[in-house]
């Protein structure tokens, strides 16, 4: 008897199992390879994230402010009518104009002739650090706050010794003069880099999917026998460009070529990282010199006064967004200044549930009108269910799927409740009561939801979402809350019951924990009212899950990505999630307060988060690479790279920010408010009854 086919097929299979091992290395162990060279500088090893302060910073950046002023006072004097220099001249200075009471029998006093302007030689008497300058290369950027590209900048030049005022007048002497004014001049910011010694070749390209290289601190240095000196894309452009890590190196090169080098040159150069250390100016401009890495500077602290800020700010950035109809900014680009596409109803209404948040935080009118404005945009997308009379669900989308999601009455509903705790009577009723009927109807004998509703008829939709169940049950907790009818707190119980007992359970175990951060915050808030072990367990290990994928330890993460979520090889941590995932941390954080006094785990992982929020939210020591940095301001971005701000990101990081102040802040309005039977408006009273 031949052997022959047994021995074909263990070939055969022997091959397969190399085909496939050397794809599977093609797929994650080559950028698994190019990754873990990434940082590796020589002699950049102990390198800190952020620079130390740096008298010489300082130095650099002062004189250059000084000059930026001098040139934006010579650019006022040479186009305003010669009566109206004076008041322009105050206005530059932001002082108030005092004019003085002429004489006019007295003789004209002739003007004191003009200061002839400072060189590098007073400079240096006055800065003396300064000649230490051209051990490093240091260059010199400037940014203006603009939608022109050609103004933009960042404008660039290198010192070389301390002829700092002399780079800055050229820089600012190259701008386009026919679109300059000296109100955009002063609005301005100057940064500087020294640039380190040490570099790392890229001998391949950046790696797969760019991983060999790291957005914003790694910069890219073409070096070419013909150049001359080397040309360099510094390290933190890609950071505020969001440039994606894959596209770094040939955005590099297409600079150089804007730059002047040739398409061949730039092609056939050699390249190499490096790293810089990065300072920008004093928010009111010059020094002290600001430490910056990636873009950012050093995050804010995580303190009460930081979080209601923050919380403020947030909202004034949506109020900002939202038309005279009601409509969000659904997607603004901060880096472009440009709107993004598409619209989500299900999102327009947690942002409208968030904004009468901010308003229970501030009180301050605008936000109510902007959020009550939304409401009404809402309800015109909302439709009464020909079935089932009394019972409303919402319309999003288009095209042929004529369903509705689960999740948008759930924060619909949310948003009505909260409105009504805001300000007792001015909710909606109708749609209130409305949504949670239609909710209770979605319920299945198990506890469970259907995701969707098709309301033309036709077949059942059998996708079922993570998040929507959350947030119904949290929208009926909240709905009790407010009314104390105990038949939504049933519905929400069953609910509850069914993620702890049944969903992702197999034969008596648990095979999956999902990140869902509506389900724990509805958790929480039904222990209040419905204490149970085994749901306070499962809230718990949801807390715990999502904690452990995401960047918690300070000594081995990065500064400014502590907090974030575990990313793959080719992007940054989302910051995005830090706002969702925030809501989560916070729940499990109060209920470590309620039911494990003494223990400090939960509430520590949100504040460790909450770092990531704070860094991540545009203020004025993170925008001053956007051309519309005012319009940005209080918006969170996607990633320390991506400056897409999303309404639906700010939204859950607003949530996020109130549920953290929940034990931060004793005097902080309450997240779960329990509104008591003397406590609600006879309008909510009526509807109530009328409701039965």
């Amino acid at each position: 008897m031949s052997d022959s086919p047994p021995n074909n097929v263990f070939a055969t299979a022997f091959s397969v199992l190399v085909i496939l091992g050397i794809g599977i290395w093609m797929w994650i162990g080559a950028p698994l390879s190019a990754a873990l060279d990434r940082g590796i500088i020589p002699g950049l090893e102990d390198e800190p994230f952020y620079p130390a302060p740096s008298a010489l910073a300082d130095a650099v950046l002062d004189v250059a402010r000084q000059t930026l002023q001098a040139e934006a006072a010579a650019l006022l004097t040479e186009r305003a009518p010669k009566q109206d220099l004076a008041a322009d001249s105050d206005e530059l200075a932001g002082e108030a104009s005092e004019q003085p009471v002429v004489d006019p029998t007295a003789e004209a006093t002739p003007e004191p002739p003009a200061p002839p302007p400072r060189t590098a030689a007073d400079d240096l008497e006055k800065y003396p650090q300064l000649a230490e300058l051209g051990v490093d290369p240091w260059v010199l950027s400037l940014y203006l706050p603009t939608p022109r590209e050609d103004l933009r900048g960042p404008h660039v030049g290198e010192v070389t010794d301390a002829n700092v005022r002399e780079v800055a007048r050229s820089l600012i002497a190259g701008l386009d003069r026919k679109h300059l004014t000296a109100a955009l001049l002063t609005e301005g910011t100057w940064k500087v880099d020294q640039i380190l010694p040490g570099r790392r070749e890229l001998t391949d390209g950046s790696g797969p999917r760019g991983v060999a290289i790291d957005p914003g601190l790694d910069g890219i240095e073409l070096v070419h026998p013909d150049a001359g000196a080397a040309w360099r894309y510094l390290p933190s452009w890609s950071a505020e460009r969001a440039i994606k890590r894959r596209r770094i190196l040939s955005s590099a090169r297409k600079a150089a070529r804007a730059d002047g080098w040739p398409k061949a040159r730039t092609n056939q150069a050699r390249v190499y990282l490096f790293r810089s250390r990065a300072w920008v100016e004093a928010a009111d401009g010059g020094a002290p010199a600001r430490p910056t890495a990636r873009g950012n500077t050093v995050g804010r602290e995580p303190t009460i006064e930081e979080v209601r800020w923050s919380i403020q700010q947030a909202g004034a950035y949506l109020v900002r967004e939202t038309d005279s109809r009601g409509k969000f900014t659904y997607r603004y680009l901060a880096h472009e200044d440009e709107n993004g596409p598409s619209y989500n109803m299900l999102r327009h209404a947690g942002t409208t549930y968030s904004m009468f948040q901010v308003y229970r935080f501030t009180g301050e009118e605008e936000v109510f009108e902007a959020a009550t404005r939304a409401n009404r945009y809402f309800r015109k997308r909302m439709r009464e269910d020909d079935k089932h009379p009394g019972e409303w669900f919402i319309l999003d989308g288009g095209g042929r799927r004529k369903r509705a999601k689960l999740g948008g009455a759930g924060l619909g509903l949310l948003a009505l409740v909260e409105m009504e705790k805001a300000r007792p009577g001015s909710s909606d009723y109708e749609a209130m009561f409305g949504l949670a009927r239609h909710i209770e109807r979605m319920q299945q004998p198990d506890g469970s939801f259907l995701s969707f509703y098709n309301w033309d008829g036709e077949e059942r939709s059998t996708r079922k979402s993570t998040f929507y169940p959350g947030e119904a049950t949290l929208a009926l907790v909240r709905l009790h809350q407010l009314t104390g009818d105990e038949r939504w707190l049933d519905v929400a119980e069953r609910a509850a019951d069914y993620y702890v007992d049944r969903r992702w359970v197999s034969l008596g175990l648990r095979i999956y924990v999902p990140p869902d951060a509506w389900g724990i915050q509805a958790l929480e808030e039904l222990d209040r009212a419905r204490p149970n072990a085994r749901r306070q367990n499962y809230a718990f290990a949801v807390a715990d899950s999502i904690a452990r994928h995401k960047l918690m330890d300070p000594e081995t993460t990065p500064a400014d990505m502590v907090g974030g979520d575990v990313s793959g090889m080719g992007s940054l941590p989302l910051a995005a999630n830090s706002g969702s995932y925030g809501e989560a941390l916070t729940a499990g954080a109060r209920l470590e307060v309620r039911l494990r006094p003494g223990e400090t785990k939960h509430q520590d992982d949100a504040l460790t988060n909450l770092t990531m929020q704070l860094r991540n939210q545009f203020v004025e020591a993170n925008d001053w690479f956007l051309p519309n940095p005012a319009r940005a301001r209080g918006g969170f971005r996607f990633r320390p790279n991506d400056h897409e701000i999303g309404n639906d990101v700010v939204q859950h990081n607003i949530s996020g920010l109130v549920g953290v102040l929940q034990f931060m802040d004793p005097t902080a309005p309450n997240i779960g408010l329990v509104v008591g039977p003397e406590e609600r408006h006879p309008s909510l009273v009526a509807a109530m009854e009328a409701a039965r």
